[in-house]
């Protein structure tokens, strides 16, 4: 109901419409956390939220053509979980979901953090990437 009444007033004078999520849960005290991310099933839930997002933004913006971002994810909240949210094992999450927002209308797609939390892109402490880092690297030049 909120996006049915902005869209319309601000469509003329906004590029993008943003919206954030953090799909998988907590970062901590969430037993199914690597289940989930290991799990393309419980992704879908996730990609239709975007693929409603992006119709119902089409659709109210009608010939502006108003861009829909995700505008702040890291997969689980509370700054993620150490050797879980930075760690190999969440770029399966990663890019399966990056590809289901551009498959599905979403023009930008903005991670919580480059550097801070464990779901960050950069290790806040040595500097070297986590492997997300590598895997938004692979998706920007194959998509």
């Amino acid at each position: 109901e909120f996006f049915n009444e902005l869209i319309p007033l601000v469509k003329n004078i906004v590029d993008v419409i943003t919206w954030h999520d953090y799909p998988l849960g907590p970062g901590y005290g969430n037993p199914n956390l690597q289940a989930h991310i290991m799990d393309p099933t419980f992704h879908q839930k996730f990609l239709a939220q975007a693929q409603n997002a992006s119709a119902m933004v089409r659709q109210l913006s009608g010939e502006q053509r108003t861009e829909i971002w995700m505008g702040e994810t890291g997969g689980c909240y509370n700054s993620g979980h150490n050797t879980t949210s930075n760690a190999f094992i969440d770029s399966f999450w990663y890019l399966q979901v990056m590809a289901g927002f551009a498959a599905n209308g979403h023009s930008g797609f903005c991670r919580q953090s480059f550097i801070g939390g464990n779901y960050e892109l950069v290790d806040k402490e040595t500097h070297v990437p986590n492997p997300d880092y590598y895997s938004l690297a692979i998706f920007n030049r194959l998509v």
